[in-house]
């Protein structure tokens, strides 16, 4: 199938209602970057249940009990997602940036970035990396690998280094 008509991914969505968005994405030959709010624009038209009223209480509990992404929930009350963060505020008297949903910053404790398990930099105050063995040499260690490669010296190159240099 080339690219899918929007009648074509809702009827996919109606039969495969389980998949996630890579997946749809993968199946119907969607653009990556842009399967997400395509998928999350026709959900509620192809599963009418997935409908949300567009209330502060209906999008508190969308938000804070089912962990759906702001995107989402716009999507699914028709509302701009500026709107429905407004509306959130209102009946929880908390900033969006507080409901944090699992993914990506966590804006409710500072700004720090849940770790994945992986490796993890300490930062100073300038948000430079200091953990690094590099940091202390002043240089990505370019300079002293290519020195290496070509068999010259590392270090600056001289006008007479130019002058010899076949380039």
């Amino acid at each position: 199938m080339a690219e899918a008509t929007e009648k074509q991914i809702v009827d996919f969505i109606k039969k495969n209602p389980d998949l996630s968005i890579a997946e749809y994405a993968r199946k119907l030959k969607l653009p990556a970057g842009s399967a997400g709010p395509i998928i999350w624009r026709l959900e509620p038209v192809a599963i009418s249940s997935l409908k949300i009223p567009g209330t502060g209480a209906s999008i508190a509990k969308a938000r804070d009990t089912d962990g759906l992404r702001w995107e989402r929930i716009a999507a699914r009350t028709g509302k701009s997602i500026a709107e429905v963060k407004r509306l959130y505020t209102e009946k929880t008297g908390r900033q969006p940036e507080q409901s944090y949903t699992g993914r990506g910053r966590d804006f409710s404790k500072g700004g720090a970035t849940k770790s994945s398990g992986g490796t993890r930099t300490t930062r100073g105050q300038s948000g430079r990396r200091q953990s690094s063995a590099k940091a202390n040499t002043g240089t990505s260690g370019r300079r002293q690998a290519s020195g290496k490669k070509s068999g010259r010296a590392a270090g600056r190159r001289t006008r007479g280094d130019k002058a010899g240099s076949p380039s």
